[in-house]
């Protein structure tokens, strides 16, 4: 049986090669994209023709439970994250919402459905903050404060 993989920011960089890597191991690979990003999907360019692509507000509660319950998957990647990072900090709350917003909504979805779908949440090395040693892993402790506090 194939499984499916839902990958939110799939056409970001971090979501093509995802999708790559997925495709090469043989899942179904399923990018939620809002209706507004619909022309982002070019970005994915040969992987456009590979990947399902399942429209959706990622701020929608409803109409992800409605996604999550049509497409069923057994893995979820939550790459969600604004394009181009100095925007964010113009919509610091929409920032905020679209990340873990999305995160929170994706997982009540599989809770409200009983689904036993694996969750995967990307983050960025900045949550170590100001760290003594590199690369970080699971046993790094966070540092005092992000590096782009100054």
């Amino acid at each position: 049986m194939t499984k499916t993989a839902l990958v939110t920011g799939i056409t970001g960089q971090d979501g093509y090669y995802l999708s790559q890597l997925l495709l090469g191991y043989g899942y179904r690979v399923v990018g939620l994209v809002p209706p507004e990003r619909q022309s982002s999907i070019a970005k994915l360019g040969d992987l456009a023709d590979k990947v399902n692509i399942y429209s959706v507000s990622l701020t929608n509660a409803e109409a992800l439970t409605q996604a999550m319950e049509t497409l069923q998957p057994d893995e979820i990647y939550n790459l969600a994250a604004p394009s181009f990072v100095p925007a964010s900090w113009d919509d610091p709350l929409g920032t905020l919402d679209l990340i873990t917003g999305t995160a929170t909504r994706l997982l009540s979805a599989t809770r409200q459905l009983g689904l036993s779908t694996r969750f995967y949440q990307a983050s960025s090395s900045e949550i170590f903050g100001d760290v003594r040693s590199s690369p970080q892993t699971v046993e790094t402790p966070f540092g005092r404060k992000p590096l782009w506090c100054g």
